[in-house]
């Protein structure tokens, strides 16, 4: 698990604005060239997110429309034809939950059916994030980031 934290309490916005976290090349970059330091002192917050989304839409403008469409392009996966079968919606939940034992993350897709006719800084002894910062959760071979996301105020999460 990564942390970003701004010098700033206030400097989140312009920390987001670094190249670092404007392009998957430069984070992947960046991440392959930490070296993991001990510090003798590190304070994060407890906090837990959970979200859901459909993403249906933005998939269909980013061009993935066949699924979406009722023509029976997906039939061939029934065993039975004589039905339309079509891609109706997707649904994403994530939920990501940090505290004294850990890091507990989790996502699940569902596809329904349908039917019909940073810039870089000297690492510090310590680490207290105290005022607004971002966090990800990467994979180490590939450097996918697999969850991502900031805590605005690390005060209310306690």
């Amino acid at each position: 698990m990564y942390f970003f934290l701004p010098h700033k309490a206030e400097g989140l916005p312009e920390m987001l604005n670094q190249p670092l976290f404007r392009s998957s090349e430069a984070l992947s970059q960046t991440l392959g060239g930490l070296e993991v330091v001990r510090l003798k002192k590190v304070r994060i917050p407890k906090w837990k997110f959970a979200r859901r989304f459909e993403p249906t839409e933005t998939m269909e403008k980013l061009g993935l429309t066949l699924p979406f469409k009722m023509t029976g392009d997906l039939a061939e996966m029934l065993e039975e034809g004589g039905e339309l079968l079509y891609v109706s919606k997707v649904i994403q939940s994530a939920c990501i939950a940090v505290d004294e034992d850990g890091t507990e993350a989790a996502a699940v897709s569902a596809v329904l059916p349908g039917i019909g006719a940073a810039r870089y800084s000297p690492p510090q002894e310590k680490f207290i994030a105290d005022h607004p910062f971002v966090f990800m959760i990467v994979e180490s071979k590939s450097q996918a980031v697999l969850f991502a996301g900031a805590v605005f105020n690390p005060q209310d999460q306690q």
